[in-house]
């Protein structure tokens, strides 16, 4: 197992590296801030920072107290791209085919000499910070990420904020910033935004788990006691086995990012009941891993069997790991881009837009630009509570926008695909289901009346469902999808007029923050059955999960953290079979759909409502969209692009 950071060197050792290295920079502290701690009296003009905030999870938590004075912390500066006008002109040029530097991607270390930080900037950063007491740590996981560390009150010094302690509404104890950052003009122009001013915000991953309604939990496919589609099943339903006459996916690597420790014999156990090659995995652990953490044990499983299910020639699967903090979950990114091991990368692990920090999101499209210009295909799940995606993140009493339409970060990101989710699962009064492979391991494709965008019931609203007295919103989940709050519709993803991208759905201007003509993005791009109704077998026995504690051994999995994976695996395949990478693949699919044959050749065309029994009610409900945006034909912010006929999409890229 490789490690990196906190496992091998504890902060105490650190800070003695960095006391060391302080006669160093002392050279670099004089001129305008001399060598001493700023005091209050000595604070010069501040410069807000547009690109940050108070952590969401401190809004309307209950205060506890300053935090203690003394205590050392680790905190993080995320700094800008130098030239990036030519950093986006270059990337422009990548994606065009018409362009001499159409996939001319860059190799490693390249994008961070050409872009990165200079020294001299970087001496300028540390200068201020040391002026403060904070002092550079080893753990910089990319050109662009810069550590230090130092006390409560030295944080407090260096960016004009109190750090207090706070209960959150869910009961968590952590420490956050009362206020948004500030720090000196001199550097504020330097950098995206901060990191690790707050241990509040927390990633959630994307599994769902089958409904229970009347005592019992549907069965569905032929893993072991009906928990879900097999490999071979799921397989032959997108039309992968043809590709395997060309590639299983031999000579590219895969890379899964986690947020969990997990256990690799629940892993093991997928491979050796189907079948599957005993793939070899390396191990990233940033910043020490998730250590003693294993709640997320699941996610990491499902994401691992989903990849190889896919692709099960690929020659490595990288499991990128990291605490569940915000600081190490975006410095996750930054190990990933700047390691350049792995082709494709899945993402399951995310958070509604309006919960994440400025300074996260920044930081984020900075790494995957980074993995962009290297070639390296990201997908990300959409979403599992439809067009209200902020529902998943909050107890009672909620935020103001709780009930409105949000999309999640990162799957929101324009560098990256958001992958949203389909079911295969109806059924009438009878109890029968539309359609059910059981045990037969080649059911094909059922047709486009068969899948349909996943929305449990119908009962994914903006208002609640009340089930045995309690009110749930979302209560059996749905595929997310909606436009972004945050970013402006990228130039892959422009309509033609009559291919539903553009539609009366499309949000501008304000919405997103931008110009009044401007477009907003728009997610899922592509989806894959997501439903755990019609789901997928997984093996999990980890305790310190608490879905596989319950329920240990073979379990029917879904959500779009099962999408995102897949498709990731697509994209192995469609490496292999080009014998390239092929990059962000926006570019080409949004091209592919647009195409005469599009939706008859390349696509699954989500347009038609599916049908389910509610047996409590007696109601047969219409399945028509994701809560708030319709499945329409060709694209549609309910299932994006729709699902793949994965040879012909995979050869067509």
């Amino acid at each position: 197992m490789t490690s990196h950071g906190a496992s091998t060197s504890p902060l105490a050792s650190r800070l003695k590296r960095a006391a060391m290295a302080l006669g160093a920079l002392a050279l670099l502290v004089g001129g305008a801030f001399g060598a001493r701690a700023l005091t209050s009296a000595q604070t010069p003009a501040l410069a807000a920072l547009p690109s940050d905030n108070v952590p969401a999870s401190a809004r309307g938590a209950q205060v506890l107290g300053k935090h203690n004075p003394s205590a050392q912390l680790e905190v993080g500066l995320i700094m800008k791209p130098n030239h990036e006008a030519d950093l986006d002109a270059l990337l422009a040029n990548l994606y065009d085919p018409q362009s001499p530097q159409y996939h001319q991607w860059l190799p490693t270390g390249a994008f961070e000499a050409r872009f990165g930080p200079t020294a001299a900037q970087i001496a300028q950063v540390n200068a201020y910070m040391a002026s403060a007491g904070l002092h550079p740590a080893p753990d910089n996981y990319n050109a662009f990420s810069r550590r230090y560390v130092g006390s409560t009150d030295a944080v407090q010094r260096a960016f004009h904020t109190q750090i207090n302690d706070y209960r959150t509404r869910d009961g968590r104890v952590g420490y956050g910033n009362a206020s948004a950052p500030a720090v000196s003009p001199s550097i504020a122009s330097l950098i995206q935004g901060v990191e690790g001013l707050d241990t509040l915000t927390t990633r959630h991953t994307y599994i769902a788990h089958p409904k229970t309604v009347n005592g019992k939990r549907p069965h569905y496919g032929g893993a072991p006691n009906g928990t879900g589609l097999t490999p071979q099943q799921m397989r032959s339903i997108y039309d992968v086995t043809p590709m395997y006459a060309h590639t299983q996916g031999a000579g590219y690597i895969l890379g899964v990012y986690e947020l969990s420790n997990w256990r690799l014999s629940d892993f093991q156990q997928y491979e050796k009941q189907f079948g599957l090659p005993n793939v070899k995995l390396a191990f990233e652990n940033i910043n020490g891993g998730p250590r003693s953490d294993h709640s997320g044990a699941s996610e990491v499983v499902l994401d691992l069997d989903m990849q190889l299910a896919m692709a099960p020639g690929v020659s490595e699967i990288y499991v990128y790991d990291a605490p569940n903090t915000s600081i190490d979950a975006v410095d996750e990114y930054g190990f990933i881009a700047h390691q350049n091991a792995v082709s494709a990368l899945s993402v399951s692990w995310g958070l509604c837009e309006a919960d994440t920090t400025s300074s996260d999101r920044y930081a984020e499209m900075t790494y995957l630009k980074q993995m962009a210009a290297q070639g390296q295909s990201v997908f990300a799940s959409a979403g599992d509570t439809g067009a209200f995606d902020c529902y998943r993140d909050w107890t009672p009493p909620y935020p103001s926008y709780y009930t409105s339409t949000q999309v999640d970060d990162p799957a929101s990101q324009i560098y990256m695909t958001g992958v949203g989710g389909t079911s295969f699962y109806q059924s009438n009064s009878s109890g029968e289901t539309g359609f059910d492979p059981g045990t037969n391991p080649n059911p094909g494709y059922p047709g486009n009346t068969k899948e349909f965008v996943w929305n449990s019931f119908n009962l994914c609203h903006s208002y609640p469902i009340t089930i045995n007295g309690t009110n749930y919103y979302c209560p059996y989940g749905a595929g997310g999808g909606g436009s972004s709050r945050e970013w402006a519709m990228p130039s892959s993803q422009f309509g033609n007029g009559s291919d539903g991208v553009v539609s009366s759905y499309t949000h501008y201007g304000r919405w997103c923050e931008q110009a009044s003509t401007v477009r907003c993005r728009e997610v899922p791009d592509v989806s894959m059955n997501a439903d755990p109704d019609s789901g997928y077998g997984i093996y999990c026995t980890d305790p310190g999960d608490a879905y596989c504690k319950q329920y240990p051994g073979w379990i029917q999995y879904g959500g779009t953290s099962a999408a995102a994976p897949l498709w990731a695996g697509i994209a192995a395949l469609g490496d292999g079979y080009h014998h390239r990478r092929l990059g962000l693949f926006n570019a080409q699919l949004y091209s592919i759909m647009r195409l005469s044959n599009g939706y008859s050749y390349y696509f699954h065309d989500m347009n038609t409502a599916g049908k389910e029994y509610y047996p409590p009610s007696g109601i047969t409900f219409a399945i028509n969209g994701n809560g708030y945006y319709p499945m329409t034909t060709d694209y549609d912010q309910a299932t994006g692009i729709g699902t793949p006929d994965v040879y012909h999409v995979a050869v067509g890229m």
